[in-house]
């Protein structure tokens, strides 16, 4: 049985390795791969008279696991989405003044940062990029491919010193394997410098790049202290998780359900208000 095992490990890994070549989405081979290994360790030894010691629970206490990095996940992807729908992130774009490339590279580089510790590093490269592309213009294509570059780097170290910033360090925060304040102690000057260096070295070549102003448009049917109030309880909801978890002892799944179930009953309120000055009023609510 564990050659068995070991068999469907490495072909499922090796398919999951050439998913570009073979156009098989790597979560299709995952599934099938982690479902029939469990099948192997439950009914192989049922046939054969050789029980595997306490498969079945074993099997609940992974799904158990798993299925609270799930509902974390699902609870941050949910409020940021929400978040963006109502203009928040816009909202914060739209404070960004500065007209001089050093400060306006070294905002974003910083705000990316940040902003990438509470949010998903993609979420956050997203939603900078698309700052860079409405403050540089058109023309200007080498200093929009190393505002991209850096707002990339920005967003991958600033994910690495906050447990909310990568999939993997919040795997291992809520399995208990790190703390909250051990990894931002340990890892935050680090992940700083890891910012600061390139941001030295490309300022260098942006210095001559010119920046247009940039404020939230005027012509949006969603109110500024709408987008501002649900930017405030989504951010805030999200930063509250690590603090009820070493505060209150509350599992992070469940403080982030919290969160999304505050920010889903206050853009209720939102959705019925703005529902008749809105083109298409259903991306406001969380369906």
């Amino acid at each position: 049985m564990e050659t068995l095992l070991v068999s469907l490990f490495i072909a499922g890994y090796a398919l999951i390795a050439l998913e570009y070549r073979l156009r098989i989405d790597k979560a299709a081979t995952a599934i099938l791969l982690g479902t029939i290994s469990w099948l192997v360790l439950l009914v192989l030894p049922a046939s054969s008279g050789a029980a595997f010691p306490h498969a079945e629970e074993r099997l609940f206490s992974h799904v158990s696991e798993i299925a609270s990095i799930l509902f974390f996940l699902l609870g941050a992807m949910t409020i940021v989405e929400v978040v963006d729908s109502y203009e928040g992130f816009n909202f914060l774009l739209g404070l960004i003044q500065v007209k001089r490339a050093g400060g306006f590279f070294a905002v974003i580089a910083m705000l990316s940062f940040f902003l990438s510790a509470f949010i998903d590093n993609l979420t956050a490269t997203l939603i900078m990029v698309s700052l860079l592309q409405k403050a540089v213009p058109n023309h200007q294509r080498y200093a929009r491919l190393l505002g991209a570059s850096l707002i990339v780097i920005s967003a991958n170290s600033g994910g690495a010193w906050s447990p909310l910033g990568d999939v993997t360090t919040t795997m291992l925060w809520i399995r208990g394997c790190i703390t909250e304040f051990s990894i931002v102690k340990r890892t935050l000057l680090p992940s700083l410098v890891s910012v600061l260096v390139p941001l030295l070295v490309i300022g260098r070549f942006l210095r001559g790049a010119s920046i247009q102003g940039q404020a939230l448009p005027e012509s949006s049917p969603i109110p500024r202290r709408v987008s501002l109030v649900v930017l405030i309880l989504g951010i805030g909801g999200i930063l509250s998780v690590p603090l009820q978890k070493y505060f209150l002892h509350v599992p992070p799944f469940l403080a982030m359900l919290l969160a999304m179930g505050a920010v889903w009953l206050a853009t209720e309120i939102f959705y019925w208000r703005l529902r008749n000055q809105v083109e298409e009023p259903r991306h406001l609510r969380v369906t």
